[in-house]
């Protein structure tokens, strides 16, 4: 594995598409970057949130804001601005050169070991369209080890411009303190994704049996996976729930923020997590943190619904392109009868995603209740969401997505894709819908990267 060259386009103005327009966002920056990227490099969907990860990663570091700027620091750390539009041509070729420097590189070094682990991946499952994608969750694992504390030959890499500079100039030198740890990674997914099989209604005991026993194979040879972590106590949460209570009274006026609730529940799944990983130091301070990223969750879900607005019409629209001759309700009921036959990229037929069923249910009963739910279909997802999140969890049982945003936009894409099973092809509504399936999903994967940022 020799140095991995450095790329030569990088130029002012480089992302520039359309010469009248300069700006752009921090999300179409990345994008562009990883097309723009030359061969051989991993596949988009490990390399993308990776470099997205590490552009976060390197924003924040002290020698970052130094040699390249504040204002580039900031864009490259996304600051909860990362999908807007910005006519900043000097900072944003700051953050490229950020990039040619330091984060191409990372990126490349740390989203190859998706590929590296499928060779590890279970044989002999009924179906395993669903455990494939699963290795596209080891990057952001080997990212956060990378970029930690210095644990014998890992970690400590973005420590100083130095520390950087010696990783780029020879990657290879690091390889193998990493492929192992890239493999128990993939073990411990494995092993979280059995984990919850055994919490389903009707858990499919071949599956189980394959995962079980791939994983003891191979840890075998590469060293036992990480434990899922144990359900909070009562008297753990009572504690969490009391620390939280005394912060708000001694500043009360948290209580009249309008995310509040939101802000509330996802300090109590921190706090909790840290509680249960055993932490020394936790401070239900947190909240405040809390309330900013609820506040940005709420910017960035008003700003998709307000660009998918007209998809909440076009998706009944739509309909009549499927066959005239046949009522609305009998149209839909045959999306519901293809979408109930559609494979999920990533989930198993056995035990389909959470928000499959959802959508699922959304399509029956003379689809009536969908037609009322579609105009606040996000608000729906969400109160889904959290009346079936089990004591102690994190998602409901089943869930592909890790949030409730993620999950609505994702329920949303099922219901395009649904229609668009049995819609010929040709109609103007249908050309549409397909267009704005491709834009939820386009937003969907800014979510996870987001996501994977905060890892």
């Amino acid at each position: 594995m020799p140095p991995y060259d450095r790329p030569s386009w990088v130029v002012p103005l480089w992302w520039v598409t359309d010469p009248d327009q300069h700006a752009i966002s921090g999300c179409r920056l990345i994008e562009r970057w990883c097309a723009e990227m030359t061969p051989p490099k991993p596949l988009k969907k490990a390399l993308e949130p990776e470099l997205a990860g590490w552009s976060g990663r390197l924003g924040a570091t002290p020698w970052v804001q130094r040699q390249y700027g504040p204002r580039p620091a900031e864009l490259a750390r996304g600051s909860g601005f990362r999908r807007i539009p910005l006519d900043e041509p000097v900072d944003w070729y700051q953050v490229s050169l950020l990039y040619a420097d330091y984060a191409d590189p990372l990126a490349r070094f740390s989203a190859q070991f998706a590929a590296a682990v499928a060779p590890l991946c279970p044989e002999g499952l009924p179906n395993d369209g669903w455990v494939r994608p699963l290795k596209n969750r080891v990057p952001p694992s080997v990212r956060a080890v990378m970029a930690g504390p210095v644990v014998g030959p890992v970690g400590g890499v973005i420590d100083s411009a130095e520390a950087a500079d010696q990783f780029r100039a020879d990657p290879a030198a690091q390889y193998e303190h990493y492929i192992n740890l890239a493999r128990r990674s993939y073990l411990s997914v494995l092993l979280d994704r059995l984990d919850k099989l055994r919490d389903a209604d009707s858990p499919d005991e071949l599956v189980m049996q394959v995962l079980t026993d791939t994983i003891a194979r191979h840890a075998a040879d590469y060293g036992d996976p990480e434990q899922p972590l144990r359900k909070p106590t009562d008297d753990e949460r009572k504690r969490v729930h009391e620390m939280l209570v005394a912060k708000i009274e001694e500043q009360p006026e948290i209580q009249h923020n309008p995310y509040f609730t939101e802000a509330y529940e996802r300090a109590t799944r921190t706090l909790l997590r840290w509680v249960v990983e055993g932490r020394e130091t936790i401070d239900a301070g947190i909240i405040r943190n809390a309330l900013k990223w609820s506040r940005l969750d709420a910017q960035r879900k008003e700003g998709r619904m307000a660009a998918h607005a007209e998809v909440l019409t076009d998706l009944r629209a739509a309909a009549p392109d499927i066959d005239h001759g046949i009522d609305v309700r009998t149209q839909l009921a045959r999306a519901h009868a293809a979408l109930l036959a559609y494979v999920e990229d990533g989930v198993s037929v056995s035990t389909e995603s959470w928000e499959k069923s959802l959508a699922s249910r959304l399509l029956t009963d003379g689809n009536s209740l969908a037609l009322v739910a579609f105009p606040t279909l996000a608000d729906l997802v969400t109160t889904a969401w959290h009346e079936a999140v089990p004591a102690g969890g994190r998602a409901p049982v089943g869930a592909a997505e890790r949030d409730a945003t993620a999950a609505a936009c994702y329920v949303h894409a099922l219901l395009c894709t649904a229609v668009l099973l049995v819609s010929p092809t040709g109609g103007a509504a249908t050309k549409r819908l397909a267009r704005i399936r491709r834009d939820i999903e386009r937003n969907l994967d800014a979510h996870r990267r987001d996501n994977a940022e905060r890892q």
